[in-house]
């Protein structure tokens, strides 16, 4: 996704919980921020309202046993330029996508068969 002079990228960390969101100098390719989020990435980030919405599946296992009895929806709100979390939000379904209007209130839709056959 490109954002002014930079690059951004996400990429799941091989055996490891967590979803990597990283920007790069689009000219030298050098890193500018990276930051670690736990969560499937199962929508297209998006910016908007001068937010990088990041939404999928929480990886947040919990707990010592390494399960989980719930796996909730997680949106998830970077600074583009710093990478650093702004707000969360959890569902109880994954978001399925990302929809923000130009007056910053963000939409995100979740399963909604639950109740069709």
């Amino acid at each position: 996704m490109s954002h002014g002079d930079e690059v951004i990228v996400i990429f799941d960390s091989a055996g490891d919980t967590d979803v990597i969101v990283a920007s790069y100098d689009r000219t030298t390719g050098n890193a500018v921020w990276e930051a670690s989020l736990t969560l499937d990435t199962s929508t297209k980030p998006i910016i908007a309202s001068g937010e990088l919405l990041v939404g999928g599946p929480s990886r947040d296992l919990g707990g010592t046993s390494g399960t989980s009895t719930e796996v909730p929806g997680l949106l998830v709100a970077l600074d583009p330029h710093t990478g650093a979390t702004i707000w969360t939000q959890q569902f109880r379904d994954p978001p399925l996508a990302i929809v923000a209007s130009s007056r910053g209130t963000v939409l995100a839709n979740s399963d909604l068969s639950i109740g069709c056959d």
